[in-house]
């Protein structure tokens, strides 16, 4: 069996579920390359709670044998230039984060490929 079709994608879009990522957050950040402190859950928590309610969550996980092995910490914000309403995806903490990424542990590149094939799909948040 390949080993994407392993890994499933879940997607966190209540507080609750956000919250409930507290215990594994910095542990699997701790094992990423890019342990930053942008990208601690100190940081992003904070960030959220502060500015989150201008965005939706979209914070996507990847799992293996429900484990969260890799963490998307993304947000769907809407606004308005010359009167036409946009959405876009992007990382918690923008524009505010001097780093912005996603934790990858275990399985890196198809924890990504499915990050990115789950995006794609997206025409709106």
């Amino acid at each position: 069996m390949d080993v994407v079709e392993i890994l499933k994608i879940r997607e966190i879009r209540t507080e609750d579920e956000f919250q409930a990522l507290h215990k594994i957050w910095n542990s699997l950040l701790s094992k990423s390359n890019d342990d930053d402190i942008f990208l601690t859950w100190e940081w992003i928590s904070t960030w959220w709670k502060y500015y989150g309610n201008e965005h939706q969550l979209l914070v996507m996980v990847a799992e293996k044998e429900e484990e969260i092995i890799s963490i998307a910490p993304l947000m769907c914000s809407e606004y308005s230039i010359l009167g036409v309403n946009l959405k876009e995806i992007g990382f918690i903490g923008t524009p505010d984060s001097d780093y912005n990424g996603f934790i990858l542990t275990n399985q890196k590149r198809e924890s990504l490929r499915l990050f990115l094939n789950r995006l794609m799909k997206y025409a709106i948040c």
